[in-house]
């Protein structure tokens, strides 16, 4: 039997031998699981641009990635070499703005998240934060939104740069670049410069018919003030180009009113202002249906 078992030994240390280096070796499966790695399978397309010149100022980083009907981004290692490239990048061009542009898609269309009206716009703020945590200025961003067709989101965020020549949510009104086009002027999407859709109203409304997202804004802006009360609010109204100059103005005007009584509605003793800008600040073109939607919006400034 002791020869039987002595004989059967090296048979077993060959074949656990043979085992390891077949897993192990050939395979590269042992050893930590946090080694092995696996392909990571977001594209290496974003780029930084300029808006004015168009130049490329640097590309070929890994695209940020969130989740289906998610605000939050899932940052992997050159994500932050990104962010921390392009806070470099701000920090030597003072001259410079920064828009990033939130995408999202038509499945997403109904998410709320906080008091954001869209996924593209809470996208676009969550990637502004990570870049005021490392030192840029709150005013120099501009932030913007898309919804894109199918069902993958490829390129979720946007980054261009832009002059800071005040052309970030003035007051004045808008230029015509010279061939034929309006220049589109940009807003913050902040808290202290926050701006909602036509969806608080109906069409040829002035009857203000707040969604969860305001509400949510208003409340958190109804507390900032009574804690803040010789801060002032500002109500602009804005209007698509349809229809005349004086009727827009009236339009943009009765608006803002009607935002106005909904705080007043909710206690707020702080002064208020409103204003209308009519059609004279669009968002975005007045040639298709999405544009004309985001430039019918009423503006929130805390000031």
């Amino acid at each position: 039997m002791r020869a039987i078992i002595f004989g059967f030994l090296p048979f077993l240390l060959v074949t656990a031998f043979g085992r390891w280096y077949y897993v192990c070796k050939v395979h590269q499966l042992c050893g930590d699981a946090t080694e092995i790695k696996k392909d990571d399978p977001r594209p290496a397309t974003l780029d930084l641009t300029d808006e004015d010149s168009g130049k490329v100022i640097f590309k070929d980083f890994d695209e940020f990635s969130f989740s289906e009907k998610n605000g939050l981004p899932d940052l992997n290692e050159n994500n932050e070499t990104f962010i921390d490239s392009l806070a470099a990048y701000l920090n030597r061009q003072p001259s410079k703005n920064l828009s990033i542009t939130g995408n999202y898609l038509e499945s997403e269309r109904k998410t709320k998240y906080g008091y954001y009206e869209n996924l593209g716009q809470a996208r676009a703020n969550e990637i502004r934060e990570l870049l005021l945590e490392k030192g840029i200025e709150e005013d120099r961003f501009a932030v913007d939104y898309d919804i894109v067709a199918g069902d993958s989101l490829m390129n979720p965020i946007i980054f261009e740069v832009f002059d800071n020549n005040g052309n970030n949510n003035s007051n004045a009104d808008s230029e015509n670049t010279g061939n034929g086009s309006e220049r589109l002027v940009k807003e913050a999407f902040s808290f202290t410069n926050m701006s909602y859709s036509d969806a608080n109203f109906a069409y040829n409304s002035d009857v203000f018919q707040p969604g969860d997202a305001f509400k949510l804004y208003a409340d958190s802006v109804r507390t900032y003030l009574s804690e803040n009360p010789n801060k002032i609010l500002t109500v602009v109204g804005h209007t698509d180009n349809i229809g005349g100059d004086e009727f827009n103005d009236d339009l943009g005007k009765r608006r803002a009113e009607s935002a106005k009584a909904y705080f007043n509605g909710l206690g707020v003793s702080n002064t208020i202002n409103t204003v209308s800008m009519g059609k004279r600040q669009p968002l975005a073109t007045n040639e298709t249906d999405e544009g004309r939607q985001k430039n019918r919006r009423v503006n929130f400034k805390l000031e």
